[in-house]
């Protein structure tokens, strides 16, 4: 399962690579305010890659991991007379299914999504650039342009799932083999594999709950967290990075063995 999970995470993430682009700050404002008209856009941020860490990319997060690993988005964010947030967010749902937006409401009230062509939109309500957790008098209304999942996606998620538990079985085969033999390589490799699947462990449990959740309990939100953020958290990441190397070297001790009898053989 450990293995399956990394390469469940890897399909995924090559699906992404099929992600539409984000539009440019100008035609993201234009559009919020195509579906708010009226309103002005007071701020645009926005976050770039497909996915990416948020507030710092820098060597620490990259080794130790950071909670702030989120896809990319534009958001506009724009001034609401105080209390008036709902019945802006109503006139804006009108507007968006008059555009040809797919809109469903997620929080009556409060926040909807919709869907057009290769792009995807949250309303909610947001202060100073954050979402509001609960709908305030002094509320903005908050539109966030994202990226919605590629097509590509849930089919690499599945074969990458398939193809690691095949290797993922081989191996253990492997080792079991070296295992009944007099090389000392077999132990070793074994107890390397199960040091390096420990620490994988978390990873590989939440990954694991990520990829059953998102692409087929909820499959139908249109732009879901990344499959293989598990493997970003904070604490996580080192556990991962390490483990993996483990892994590694219990391969190569594996391998290593039928190396020198081919080159034996040759010789």
């Amino acid at each position: 399962m450990t293995v399956a999970a990394l390469f469940a995470a890897a399909g995924a993430w090559l699906g992404w690579r099929w992600a539409a682009g984000l539009p440019a700050d100008v035609e993201a404002r234009s559009l919020a305010m195509s579906a708010a008209p009226g309103l002005s856009v007071a701020e645009v941020d926005r976050l770039e890659p497909v996915f990416s860490y948020q507030f710092s990319t820098g060597p620490a997060t990259r080794i130790l991991g950071s909670d702030n690993y989120n896809g990319g988005y534009v958001l506009c964010t724009m001034d609401t007379p105080d209390g008036s947030y709902g019945s802006v967010l109503t006139g804006v749902e009108a507007n968006l299914r008059q555009q040809g937006w797919k809109v469903t409401p997620t929080s009556p009230g409060r926040e909807l999504t919709a869907t057009r062509a290769d792009l995807a939109l949250f309303v909610l309500p947001v202060s100073d650039g954050a979402v509001l957790p609960e709908l305030t008098p002094e509320a903005q209304l908050g539109m966030e342009f994202v990226r919605p999942e590629p097509a590509a996606v849930l089919p690499l998620t599945v074969v990458g799932w398939l193809v690691g538990l095949l290797l993922g079985g081989l191996v253990v085969l492997a080792g079991a083999g070296r295992l009944s033999g007099r090389g000392a390589s077999g132990p070793a490799a074994a107890a390397l594999a199960g040091v390096g699947s420990l620490l994988l462990l978390p990873a590989t449990v939440l990954s694991s709950g990520d990829v059953i959740y998102l692409q087929l309990i909820n499959s139908a939100m249109v732009s879901p967290p990344a499959t293989w953020s598990a493997y970003t958290y904070i604490l996580i990441r080192p556990l991962s990075m390490l483990g993996v190397a483990v892994l590694a070297t219990a391969l190569v001790l594996l391998l290593l063995p039928r190396r020198r009898a081919q080159w034996a053989r040759g010789s």
